[in-house]
């Protein structure tokens, strides 16, 4: 007999199905029962909430009226937005923040009759800016007032808003405002502690309990469109009774109002019931025990005779390594344990063919990629000294009385190129990826690469460096090879047509970051489609035909080590910017850069 057909005799042996369906009907009746009370109970709450809301309604009525009629004994409101006086035109642009704080408001616009913002509670600065999509979403929903996502300087919020109008001095003025629904709200709805109610948006989602959604409380909103039913049922199926309420909603950028857009849930816990049904299981736990003790026995004995062999199997696994797949698992047995260890014993001996194959895998591609990076590093080194020979060689064949003058002018470019390849190749020897790491000036490694270079024919490559020196400690040779993988990256996707590359250098400070030099190389190429922007820096993704996939993937190394930030704009037809951000190292009498 198999182990399972052993476990299946026993549990039908205690005669334990006809208790468990009796358990199962006492506690689905006195469920059903508990649940129309709460069902009738949360019916009420749902009137209650409603009334709430017309009251909050009538409350940004009335702190709009009361707007209003300060408006309107205001002469220095009217000189500033009627007459358009000058010297009142700062406490124009203070008007609404002012406004919205003494009228308990959480949203002011005063607009003109042409959409334009004469003040703002938020932005002082939006004046003059024109804005007339919230007011006709506002006026498109029913009584002009609903859900709105609005803004802040802190960030985007939710209000229940109204529009309104006031005509001053022959002039029509429009009034956006509304209060935050967001916890506070929705703590003032849910009268009774045990109601949760939770407010569900195109925007996001907020609750008056924070363990119902953990990422409400007055955090920042979600953009993530939520599912209303699926909300519900969520809630529903953590023990809560669920009843929804819809209201309109409008966003400026969903491109229209919904007038059933914002739905309020509203959960009841159902732990009365969760109550009444642990004391039934404590009657009926009292009957299970004792038809528990006869199986207590048999499980005794059933364990004396699987544990051992399943103990033995564990052991056994627990030495299993990947550098110690030699364990053996076979087993005489014809039951599952059995088959079990048969199975182990197979899937160890494909373990340690894999293992064989992996590692031989894993030496061949690392020493392809070393090679591979190795070639791209000698040929940009090898570039320069390319450049010079071809020079001289034309120098040679059109005005070789010039040949000694041009040598030594060229000659410093050659020899920074061998150092630079003799310090690669030193580098690479003792495979470590640091070289002489000190004080440079990236304005002079900058100029150095730029005077190394020979663009085509019709490129032109144009170097704005920082008026003061960008000291920054790092390997020369590794500023080099982020230079000259960024500029040559730069002048082939320029291809066989004219363009520019401009290699620019500056210096920002932050509080929070301190001195830092930015980087910045851009081209007037084809630029970059959003597709290929998002793989450049992988190790291996080229677009080019005879392209190796390295250099930007370097670059990111490179970069990575001196824990700096590379990042890359571009726009399709209209060109490609590589940004680095390096931090400046700080001043140092014992050294000089």
């Amino acid at each position: 007999m198999s182990l399972r057909l052993r476990l299946l005799g026993a549990s039908v042996l205690l005669a334990l199905i006809p208790l468990l369906l009796l358990a199962a009907a006492l506690r689905r009746g006195m469920s059903a029962r508990l649940t129309r009370e709460h069902t009738h109970r949360v019916e009420t709450l749902i009137d209650v909430i409603q009334e709430d809301l017309d009251s909050k309604s009538r409350t940004v009525d009335e702190r709009l009226a009361a707007l209003k009629e300060q408006m309107g004994d205001d002469n220095r409101f009217r000189l500033a937005a009627v007459d358009h006086r000058p010297e009142e035109r700062a406490y124009l642009l203070d008007y609404a923040r002012r406004a919205m704080r003494l009228q308990g408001l959480s949203l002011l616009w005063i607009q003109d009759a042409t959409g334009r913002i004469l003040s703002s509670g938020h932005f002082p600065n939006e004046h003059g800016r024109s804005e007339s999509v919230l007011p006709r979403f506002l006026a498109a929903l029913p009584q002009g007032s609903g859900f709105v996502r609005a803004r802040r300087p802190e960030g985007p919020f939710l209000a229940w808003a109204r529009v309104d109008s006031v005509e001053l001095g022959g002039r029509r003025f429009t009034l956006v405002a509304g209060i935050e629904t967001e916890k506070p709200f929705l703590t003032a709805l849910a009268r009774d502690p045990e109601l949760a109610v939770s407010l569900v948006t195109p925007m996001g989602i907020f609750s008056s309990d924070s363990t119902l959604v953990p990422s409400a409380g007055g955090e920042a909103l979600s953009e993530v469109p939520l599912d209303v039913p699926a909300q519900a049922s969520r809630l529903a199926g953590t023990g809560f009774l669920v009843r929804e309420l819809r209201r309109p909603y409008a966003d400026p950028r969903a491109g229209r109002p919904d007038s059933l857009g914002a739905a309020i849930l509203v959960a009841y816990p159902l732990q009365p019931l969760q109550r009444l049904l642990r004391g039934l299981d404590l009657w009926l736990l009292g009957v299970l025990l004792v038809s528990s003790a006869g199986s207590l026995l048999l499980a005794a004995w059933f364990s004396a005779r699987i544990s051992r062999p399943i103990e033995d199997l564990a052991a056994r696994t627990a030495r299993l390594d990947f550098d110690r797949l030699d364990v053996d698992f076979s087993s005489s047995r014809r039951d599952e344990v059995g088959a079990l260890s048969r199975t182990l014993d197979a899937f160890a001996r494909r373990l340690r063919t894999g293992a064989q194959r992996l590692r031989e895998t894993e030496r061949r591609a690392t020493l392809g990629e070393v090679a591979r990076q190795v070639n791209h590093d000698i040929r940009n080194g090898l570039t320069p000294v390319r450049n010079v020979l071809r020079h001289l060689d034309q120098v040679a064949a059109t005005a070789p009385e010039t040949l000694a003058g041009v040598f030594r002018e060229r000659e410093p470019v050659l020899r920074k190129s061998l150092e630079y390849l003799d310090t690669l190749a030193s580098n690479y020897a003792r495979l470590s990826r640091g070289g002489d790491v000190g004080l440079h000036d990236l304005n002079r490694v900058a100029g150095e690469v730029i005077g190394a270079l020979e663009p085509p024919p019709g490129v032109t490559v144009r170097l704005e460096g920082a008026p003061a020196p960008l000291v920054l400690r790092a390997d020369p040779v590794g500023l080099r090879r982020i230079l000259e993988n960024l500029l040559s990256n730069a002048l082939e996707s320029l291809g066989e047509g004219p363009g520019e590359v401009v290699l620019a250098l500056a210096e920002e400070s932050s509080p929070a970051a301190g001195r830092r030099a930015r980087l910045t190389v851009r081209d007037s190429g084809p630029g970059l489609a959003p597709e290929i922007r998002d793989r450049i820096f992988d190790d291996f993704y080229t677009t080019k035909k005879s392209g190796s996939g390295l250099g930007l993937s370097i670059v990111r190394r490179l970069v990575s080590d001196l824990d700096g930030k590379l990042s890359a704009e571009s726009e399709p037809g209209r060109g490609a910017m590589f940004t680095v951000t390096l931090t400046l190292a700080e001043p140092d009498p014992k050294e000089t850069p």
